[in-house]
C-alpha cells in the first residue's frame, strides 16, 4: 500500500465537498432572496407611513383653519339667551318639569318651618 489516497475515499470526499457547496449555495440564494423581500416590504411600509402621515399633516392644517374660522360661520345657530321674548316659542330652550321635594318629611339637622318672623328663640345665630 504504498499508492497513496484511496479512490473511493477520494469519490466520497469530492461528492462531500459538491454537496456543501451546493447547500452553501442554496443558503446564500435564499438569504438573498429574503433580503430582498425584507427590503421591498421595508419600501413599501415607509411609503404608506409618508402617505398616512401627510394626510394626517393635511387633517390637522384643516382642523386649524376650522377652529381659526369657527366666528365667522353663519351655519351655526346663535345659543345666546334672549330676554326680549320676541322670537317664537320654538327656538326658546324646552323648560324641563323640576319635581318638588315633599315636605312631609325632615332630616335629623333639617330646620324647622319658621311661622312667626318676631320669635328669636328658635333662631340659630351661629349657623
Amino acid at each position: 500500500m504504498t499508492g497513496g489516497l484511496d479512490p473511493v475515499l477520494a469519490d466520497q470526499l469530492a461528492q462531500t465537498q459538491a454537496e456543501g457547496r451546493a447547500r452553501s449555495a442554496e443558503i446564500t440564494e435564499h438569504v438573498r432572496a429574503t433580503s430582498q423581500r425584507i427590503a421591498a416590504e421595508s419600501q413599501r411600509l415607509k411609503e404608506e407611513n409618508e402617505a398616512f402621515s401627510k394626510d394626517l399633516a393635511r387633517r390637522a392644517e384643516e382642523r386649524a383653519e376650522a377652529a381659526k374660522n369657527q366666528w365667522a360661520r353663519t351655519d351655526q345657530k346663535d345659543t345666546t339667551y334672549n330676554l326680549g321674548g320676541a322670537e317664537a316659542e320654538e327656538d326658546a330652550p324646552e323648560q324641563l318639569a323640576v319635581p318638588q321635594a315633599e315636605a312631609t318629611t325632615r332630616g335629623r339637622h333639617a330646620r324647622r318651618p319658621v311661622e312667626d318672623d318676631d320669635d328669636y328663640s328658635d333662631h340659630n345665630w351661629l349657623g
